[in-house]
């Protein structure tokens, strides 16, 4: 009685058996088979049914179900590319090997895919094991024999269902051809990295800093998406893969601070460099946004996202070439290699163009073509700053030496109007406006006298110091401002608090450049009936105080800010509608930075302080051994 009820159960399991395999033999009876080629590779092409899992969780007992129920469906040449996904992609295909070759491979075309095989057996199903190469799996296939796979494919980048399979000697070569293919561009990459660091290091110069950063990213996560070298992934123990949608959008940032350093488009393009940071802002925002979106919608979110950035780098790079900046020719040339390796890879996953060696490592081509132009951009840059630099000196040589021949043509007709002024007075009953003509001759003759110092200053000499009588230098303002302070009927007050007091200076300078400029701003902006206090005072720390204060418009706090700024030239006009050249203050600065000493400002807006505006500057200067 057992043995029949053990007969009896046996009977049932075979059947059971024969009835699980006889409906997996039903089930691909529709599938063609791919006939293994005998050149040693074969593509699998759209020869195989597909079942997609939304959410990657089935295993392969599910699937066996699935394709019971007959869920697998023929697949189209557009669904071998499906952009940034969670799921995952079951393949079916039936092999043929009508070949005497019987170790064969199952490669995907693209290195960064997770895959797993299993195949259908009499006996059920075993899975395949897979190689160190990841989209790699080994399978031995008799001559002669039909076998019927399961292919499970899962990415965390774009997923491509292109796949092919190789005998042994054929994928060595495959993989010697890529190896040495990315060696060479990784080789390329390496190259531009170390040029560029070194130039860094030599010229200063940031650009080359946001270069380096642009570069050194980028190429990142082409090696990643290259897969080579193959720990890659894991460098520096971090899960790069896990990072990815936190990481990516650094590769557009990066590139962008670039561009705007590179374009200078915050001096030039003023507008659109607002819409670039705004912009910037928003990858930011994506980057935050990988803590709560889901990674597959999120990384489609931000490749759309980043198509704004290409079209934003190629409007700057335009405007900056219409505007005279020459390098941003490379800057779109390097754009556009990249653009085309772009397209070609689009154009392959719309099932456009095919999937091959060439369609499948554009990318690489592009972004190291990319980075070289990129490196020429900043290298043309480095040329035309030295151009600059040169016509710069060229034009600062020209302006000495036609500062020199006027210095030198102006004495002789000085020397006659000296002359006739002197024979004049001895003639003239009107002595006064004589001795005014002597002396306005002399302050020229002064003034030429310090061209020419100046001259061997800018030639590497230090500017000359020795004691200035504040006397003099007061009497001499006084007559050369007291036409114009006359005109806007403004006193001219001086107090010295000792006539014997001297400052450490050059004479010239101080008395024209520097008091005379601070002077004649004074006068300039004080209204009518109004007056101009000169003082100066010994310290007690042995210097010199000289304070020129009005009660005129005075200065807001920006301008009062930007003083001094030579960058920032100042040119309000004053109380009767004087205008100015904007340069006085800078130079007043500079010529006292040279003395060694010191200058402030306290300024009250006459908008902000209707009764009590004005301005009130302090010059303080080491004090020389007081004249007889």
């Amino acid at each position: 009685m057992q043995k029949n009820a053990r007969a009896l159960g046996h009977s049932v399991l075979a059947c059971l058996i024969w009835l699980v395999l006889t409906t997996q033999i039903l089930a691909t009876t529709h599938l063609l088979p791919i006939t293994l080629d005998a050149d040693g590779s074969t593509s699998v092409g759209t020869g195989f049914l597909l079942y997609t899992d939304p959410n990657g969780q089935l295993g392969i007992a599910d699937i066996l179900q699935k394709d019971q129920q007959q869920q697998f469906q023929p697949v189209q040449s557009q669904q071998l590319n499906t952009g940034y996904t969670s799921a995952s992609f079951w393949l079916k295909f039936v092999l043929h090997n009508g070949t005497s070759e019987e170790d064969w491979h199952l490669v995907g075309v693209l290195p960064y895919l997770n895959v797993k095989a299993w195949r259908l057996t009499s006996t059920g199903v075993v899975q395949e094991e897979p190689t160190d190469h990841r989209p790699v799996i080994p399978i031995v296939l008799k001559s002669g024999t039909l076998n019927t796979f399961f292919v499970r494919v899962q990415t965390p980048y774009l997923a491509d269902l292109h796949f092919r399979i190789m005998n042994r000697r054929v994928l060595t070569d495959s993989i010697h051809r890529r190896t040495v293919f990315v060696s060479i561009i990784a080789g390329c990459f390496l190259s531009m990295v170390v040029y560029n660091f070194f130039l860094l290091l030599s010229l200063r110069d940031r650009n080359y800093f946001y270069y380096l950063l642009f570069a050194l990213i980028n190429i990142h996560l082409n090696l990643m998406a290259a897969q080579f070298p193959a720990n890659i992934m894991t460098w520096f123990g971090i899960n790069w893969w896990a990072l990815e949608p936190l990481y990516v959008p650094m590769a557009p940032m990066v590139t962008l601070v670039f561009a705007r350093s590179f374009l200078q488009t915050k001096q030039h393009l003023p507008r659109l460099d607002t819409i670039l940071r705004l912009y910037m802002v928003g990858l930011g925002l994506l980057m935050l946004a990988y803590l709560v979106v889901p990674r597959a919608q999120l990384m489609n979110i931000i490749n759309a996202y980043m198509v704004v950035a290409i079209g934003l780098l190629l409007l700057a790079g335009f405007r900056s070439l219409q505007t005279g900046f020459k390098p941003a020719a490379y800057f779109l040339a390097g754009l556009g290699t990249f653009l085309i390796g772009m397209l070609i890879l689009l154009m392959k996953s719309m099932g456009i163009l095919q999937s091959n060696y060439f369609t499948n490592n554009i990318y690489l081509v592009g972004h190291s073509a990319e980075m070289l132009l990129m490196s020429l951009a900043l290298g043309g840059r480095i040329k035309l700053l030295e151009a600059a630099k040169t016509r710069a000196e060229v034009t600062v040589q020209v302006k000495s030496r036609l500062l020199r021949i006027i210095s030198h043509d102006i004495v002789t007709p000085l020397t006659v109007v000296k002359a006739t002024a002197y024979y004049l007075k001895k003639e003239s009953h009107d002595i006064a406006r004589v001795e005014r003509i002597v002396r306005a001759a002399t302050i020229i003759e002064d003034i030429v006298g310090f061209i020419r110092k100046k001259e061997s200053m800018e030639s590497g000499e230090e500017l000359e110091l020795g004691p200035v009588l504040l006397q003099q230098v007061f009497d001499e303002i006084a007559f050369l401002f007291q036409d114009k302070a006359l005109e806007k009927r403004i006193e001219l007050n001086f107090s010295l608090e000792h006539p014997g007091l001297a400052i450490q200076a050059e004479p010239v300078s101080f008395s024209n450049e520097v008091m005379g400029n601070l002077v004649s701003n004074a006068i300039k902006y004080s209204f009518p009936d109004s007056r101009v206090d000169i003082d100066a005072s010994l310290n007690p720390d042995g210097r010199v105080i000289i304070t020129i204060s009005d009660s005129g418009l005075g200065m807001d706090a920006g301008t009062l800010e930007s003083f001094f700024d030579p960058s920032k030239k100042q040119r309000r006009q004053g109380t009767n509608g004087e205008k100015g050249i904007g340069f006085g203050m800078p130079l007043a600065k500079a010529y006292i930075d040279a003395y060694g000493g010191k200058i402030e400002v306290e300024s009250r807006a006459r908008e902000e302080h209707p009764l009590n505006s004005g301005t009130t500057v302090r010059i303080v200067l080491d004090a020389a051994a007081h004249l007889p």
